[in-house]
């Protein structure tokens, strides 16, 4: 299969594939509260708010692409969007990829989630996580089944209303973390089988489903992952259009 056919050309939109199983391209009209799942490659997903129901919308300032994109306004520590588990969401020893855009919109005062699935609260029941700290640096993470856990931090400072990429890839049995397309942290050797978390929702604002994280308060746009491939194992020019 072409390059093209796996959706790795650095900078072009192809990327919804038989690998992606969350994708979110944050489409619709301002205030809306529909977030509709497209991915090509996954199992049917409904997303649905928690927290400050009326606060977590789309907002048609900020996307990076489309028409909208997500919004968690600095209201209300615990909102996100959620989405049930699935059988897509058991990644064992894969390869994958979580890929999006985030821009702040307050100042780091404290770790809050971005994403994940599983609770910060017992690492033996964490699976994927990504944070940002209160440097403003952001952390990934990934949990095996023995409680294992394996991160890599950002160098880049994540500022009030500068809308980055983040890439979090495992490929073999390492992971890598780029912003902005360039990987920071170095490379991180991880080993064994993520616990499958059939018990607990992915989120997209907070980082599991305790609130040790808040959420992180800003928008989000093109949220995708992948389960199976690794997009990018080496610095790359950022998505330059949605994915199709």
């Amino acid at each position: 299969m072409s390059r093209f056919g796996l959706g790795l050309i650095s900078g072009g939109a192809p990327g919804n594939d038989a690998f992606t199983k969350i994708l979110l391209h944050f489409d619709g009209t301002n205030g809306s509260q529909t977030f509709t799942d497209s991915n090509a490659g996954g199992t049917a997903k409904t997303w649905s708010v928690i927290g400050g129901v009326a606060n977590t919308t789309l907002t048609t300032t900020g996307q990076k692409f489309g028409t909208a994109a997500l919004s968690l306004p600095f209201l209300v520590n615990v909102d996100a969007i959620t989405t049930p588990y699935s059988a897509d969401f058991n990644f064992g020893n894969q390869d994958w990829t979580i890929d999006f855009w985030y821009t702040p919109n307050v100042s780091s005062a404290s770790t809050s989630g971005l994403c994940g699935i599983g609770d910060e609260a017992a690492l033996a029941n964490v699976a994927l996580m990504i944070w940002r700290n209160n440097t403003g640096t952001i952390t990934a993470s990934m949990c095996n089944t023995s409680a294992s856990v394996f991160s890599v931090t950002s160098t880049t400072t994540f500022t009030t209303a500068v809308q980055r990429h983040i890439a979090f890839v495992r490929t073999g049995n390492t992971i890598k973390l780029f912003i902005d397309g360039t990987q920071e942290g170095g490379n991180v050797t991880v080993s064994g089988s993520i616990p499958n978390m059939t018990t607990y929702p992915f989120r997209v604002g907070a980082s599991g489903s305790s609130s040790v994280h808040t959420k992180a308060f800003g928008t989000y746009d093109e949220f995708r992952l992948s389960v199976g491939i690794a997009r990018w194992t080496a610095n790359f020019t950022p998505p330059t259009s949605a994915y199709t």
